[in-house]
């Protein structure tokens, strides 16, 4: 088993870091990628139009760069390939369907704690000491504090002088990098703090041993309207766990606060210093509780990710597309990836990116004003994959799209209203727009296979619980085929925003107005007949059993059905 923890470009190198027969491997190459020209001949490879192309290697990555500059103006010739030149290697050293092995990856979880004798310690000055830090990795459970402490279970190492914990922790960091580090808020704060505070101890130099590679580059992020400092250690991949849970976890809380979310996940609470009134009179007075203080912070991240394995959902995605873990927080560069794996193993090649700008907003989805008022046997019923589904049936695909005008008169309300004829040769969406149907489009195959995958994933699960509930044990398959199916859930319906995001290499704001309409166009039709059926029924007239719908669900009042059917019989 081979598969990537981390590859990154540096100039016209790659650094590949993975594991390979369960040992990590760490090379750099310089890597020569592949670019496609249009050709004559008939040719094993093809743009997803169709036409044939035949492999080109100019050189290095810099000067497949310099090629495509040399030629991008030159009328009709045309150059194919995907110029993030990660993303092709990544295919060209890797099977399609790539096999992984979480418990080989070397995972860090850490938190710090500083002094604030000047409030809370900032990035950009790192005045504040690091006076706490724990770090878990595999199975090594490590505490370095200034001061004396003992923890049992854990591997605890004091000090009196700052210089040396930070020496010793950058030791122990190097003597195993991990390929990947976590915490709660660890990517803008553990991290940039403690890269800030060791460069203006020790300089740059030293704050370089984060990387396998000795290569720590700062950027800022803008998160919220804010602009945030973050580092990227080249080689290990910096995965906050506040981001995974607010990405994956689909629901909306009171408070992002690591507090918070591990009562309610787990049931359990920070340990409290209300007793001291502040950190720094806790730390203070009694550092020994302040070290397990810091210690039940992993913890409580450690045990979230036994629940919830957002880790493992993050390289599950990262695997299907073919992607660094980092790249899943972004929908357009996963669906980037997603698409070139899929279309790179069926020597299938993808057009250049171009530069796009979104100039007008287009049609969301449908959602109906609720009826107000206390409602009986109010039930949901929901559309399963709305959107992947659309596009599967109106086959929503770049090259399927037909050439012609847009027919402004095709609305979601006169296709109901029926003065919109069927259009027998072409599949025509809510907006007038038109697909081809004599050939499925690369998109709506994807989307039919992932569904289909997901579906024999979920299967499986399901399979395995009613295996544990008669005495096997099933655990890792169940958690196995139970992340796979949530991996491909997240993918597939993820790629309708890709769709309408101006940076993705298939934008096209009329695609993805032909999914949200089309949706629009179910939602009635579904919410009309719904109304029409049980009106007749149960002759009530025109009464509207619909209390709401949004996007892809109506939710119904079914009060007069249930009296009808069940009148004053007890229940």
């Amino acid at each position: 088993m081979k598969f990537y923890t981390n590859i990154n470009q540096i100039g016209n190198s790659i650094l590949y870091r993975g594991v390979e027969n369960g040992e990590p491997i760490q090379y750099r190459v310089n890597y020569q990628p592949t670019l496609f020209l249009p050709s004559r001949n008939e040719t094993e490879w093809k743009t997803i139009d169709g036409q044939c192309v035949e492999p080109f290697n100019p050189g290095t990555m810099k000067e497949c760069r310099e090629f495509i500059s040399q030629y991008q103006d030159v009328q009709g010739f045309e150059v194919y390939g995907n110029t993030q030149y990660i993303y092709p290697f990544i295919c060209e050293n890797h099977e399609q369907d790539l096999s992984y092995d979480m418990s080989k990856i070397n995972i860090a979880y850490i938190d710090i704690e500083t002094t604030c004798e000047d409030g809370f310690p900032s990035i950009e000055d790192p005045t504040e000491q690091v006076i706490a830090i724990t770090m878990v990795m595999n199975d090594t459970r490590v505490c370095w504090g200034l001061g004396t402490f003992d923890v049992d279970g854990i591997d605890c190492r004091c000090f009196d002088d700052e210089k040396q914990l930070l020496d010793d922790f950058l030791g122990e960091w190097e003597s195993n990098h991990p390929h990947i580090v976590t915490g709660w808020n660890v990517r803008f704060f553990d991290i940039p703090y403690l890269v800030r505070r060791i460069e203006r101890l020790f300089g740059d130099k030293e704050a370089k041993r984060f990387s396998p590679w000795k290569m720590v580059r700062d950027r800022t992020i803008k998160i919220r309207n804010r602009d945030e400092l973050a580092f990227e250690i080249v080689g290990v991949a910096t995965l906050d766990y506040l981001e995974l849970y607010r990405n994956y976890t689909f629901t909306n809380q009171e408070s992002y606060k690591l507090d918070h979310i591990s009562y309610v996940e787990l049931g359990e609470k920070k340990l409290s210093y209300e007793e001291y009134g502040s950190i720094a009179t806790f730390y203070k007075e009694n550092f020994q509780k302040f070290i397990e203080y810091n210690i039940r912070d992993v913890d409580l991240v450690c045990k979230l990710e036994d629940k919830l394995r957002l880790m493992e959902l993050n390289a599950s995605v990262a695997y299907l597309a073919k992607c660094n873990y980092e790249d899943v927080f972004s929908q357009v560069r996963t669906w980037d990836c997603i698409i070139h794996s899929h279309l790179y193993y069926k020597s299938i090649v993808v057009p250049q990116k171009k530069s796009a700008s979104k100039d007008s907003q287009y049609a969301g989805a449908y959602v109906k004003d609720p009826i107000v008022g206390r409602h009986d046997w109010v039930v949901s019923l929901d559309l399963n994959s709305l959107y992947p589904h659309l596009i599967m049936q109106y086959n929503i695909s770049p090259e399927t799209k037909v050439d012609k005008d847009k027919d402004y008169t095709v609305t979601p309300n006169s296709i109901l209203k029926g003065k919109i004829p069927n259009h027998g040769e072409y599949a025509m969406a809510a907006n007038g727009i038109c697909f081809r149907r004599d050939v499925q489009g690369f998109l709506p195959a994807l989307m039919e296979q992932m569904y289909a995958d997901r579906k024999q994933a979920k299967k499986k699960m399901i399979d395995c619980q009613k295996r544990q509930q008669s005495g096997e044990d099933t655990e890792k398959e169940i958690a196995k085929w139970g992340t796979m199916q949530m991996a491909l859930k997240i993918a597939l319906n993820s790629a309708y925003g890709a769709l309408g995001n101006q940076y993705f290499r298939y934008f096209d704001i009329d695609m993805a107005e032909a999914i949200t309409l089309s949706g629009q166009l179910s939602i009635q039709y579904i919410a009309n007949e719904i109304n029409a059926f049980l009106n007749k029924t149960l002759d009530t007239g025109d009464y509207d059993y619909v209390v709401a719908s949004d996007t892809d669900s109506v939710y119904l009042r079914l009060g007069n059905l249930v009296d009808k059917v069940v009148g004053t019989k007890s229940q």
